[in-house]
């Protein structure tokens, strides 16, 4: 199957044009269910600073809302497939995840650990073996090797993409099915995922131009600027950094472009998988090179 990418992406627009309730409106419920409930943690975190044993409850809560925000991202990923295949799902579709808890955090945390394991043998291998040599040779030997190690990562991430898709098609298989099929699916095609997730760089960008912007506001207004580098300095970033206002400013500064981004870029990923099971089940699949 010939793989265009500007098709693709066309047709997700149009897909996300068709949506009732509006993508944006699905969108924004799905932002305020993550970042909105993020937010009234850290001010629920603010208020109650000081009280004995309240340090083991925060992390409790956090290890509580990671798992719920992957449940969540996994409902939105459902909405986008379901988009993408024009079944004009609702805003019910993000709450989809809850129904099949336990399969959905045992497909992350199974990634998590393949890709930790993975990142293991890379830094032994470098630590033990090629760094030392890299570093001996010259500065621009070390970077290019550095790079190298860190595009073997973005290869390693890519296996498991198709993963939450493959669970929402065939959520009876389990976890360990999808990532397994995941794997399966990716071989050959893992350079055009990253070459259609390179091309919604240039908005990312702006995003990031934007939260960087707020930051920089901030600190302004902290009067980072007028001191001399130091522990204060330090100390004074850090709080920006970590801040309510930075985390709220940033995200309404962004909210516009991410009610459009976020589902665009989400209904693209669901179709590449889509395009990519199709062609799997083809005759001729596995003619597929290898990556």
């Amino acid at each position: 199957m010939r793989f265009d990418r500007r098709e693709l992406k066309a047709r997700a627009r149009r897909a996300m044009g068709e949506t009732n309730p509006r993508f944006w409106v699905v969108t924004l419920v799905y932002i305020l269910l993550t970042t909105g409930v993020q937010v009234l943690l850290s001010l629920a975190a603010s208020a109650l600073t000081g009280p004995v044993g309240l340090g083991s409850s925060l992390i409790f809560f956090n290890i509580l809302f990671l798992l719920y925000s992957v449940v969540i991202q996994f409902g939105f990923q459902l909405w986008s497939l379901w988009t993408w295949r024009r079944m004009n799902p609702g805003l019910g579709a993000l709450t989809q995840g809850f129904s099949i808890p336990g399969r959905v955090i045992l497909m992350e945390v199974f990634i998590f650990l393949r890709v930790l394991g993975w990142s293991m043998v890379l830094i032994l291998v470098m630590t033990l073996f090629l760094m030392p040599v890299a570093a001996a040779l010259s500065p621009v030997v070390y970077l290019l090797y550095t790079g190298v190690i860190y595009a073997v990562m973005i290869v390693i991430m890519l296996r498991y993409t198709l993963a939450p898709y493959l669970l929402a098609d065939r959520p009876d298989d389990g976890a360990s099915a999808a990532i397994r099929r995941s794997v399966e699916l990716m071989r050959g095609w893992k350079w055009e995922l990253f070459k259609l997730l390179l091309s919604f760089l240039g908005w990312q960008l702006i995003n990031w131009v934007l939260s960087t912007a707020v930051f920089i506001f901030l600190c302004a207004q902290a009067g980072l600027f007028q001191m001399s580098v130091g522990m204060d300095t330090l100390l004074i970033y850090q709080s920006v950094s970590n801040g309510l206002p930075n985390l709220i400013l940033s995200a309404l500064v962004t909210l516009p472009l991410s009610l459009w981004l976020t589902p665009y870029l989400s209904v693209s990923q669901a179709g590449f998988y889509d395009m990519v099971r199709q062609s799997a089940s083809r005759p001729d699949a596995s003619e597929m090179p290898p990556l």
